[in-house]
């Protein structure tokens, strides 16, 4: 049996750090097919928080009255768990 490497990039949008959080746990759990609260002891979770893309001042100025960010979501399958999930 070979072990297949698992990674995530996933964008989604949040109000705060913890609704980033969960949000970025609860669709891993479902795609790895474990349970949420196992998710934190099974991937390394890097969240990148920024703005919508925006390319002049007035987009800048516009996104900062916007109280959602948009995060980026990197997670990695922690090397000493990597087992087929779900299989």
């Amino acid at each position: 049996m070979s072990v297949v490497r698992t990674s995530f990039e996933l964008k989604l949008t949040a109000d705060d750090i913890t609704e980033a959080k969960e949000e970025a746990i609860k669709r891993i759990g479902k795609f790895l097919n474990i349970p949420e609260d196992s998710v934190e002891d099974s991937v390394q979770l890097e969240l990148k928080i920024s703005y919508p893309e925006a390319k002049t001042y007035g987009d800048i100025a516009q996104n900062m009255d916007n109280s959602s960010f948009v995060v980026t979501a990197f997670a990695s399958v922690k090397q000493s768990i990597a087992k087929p999930f779900g299989f």
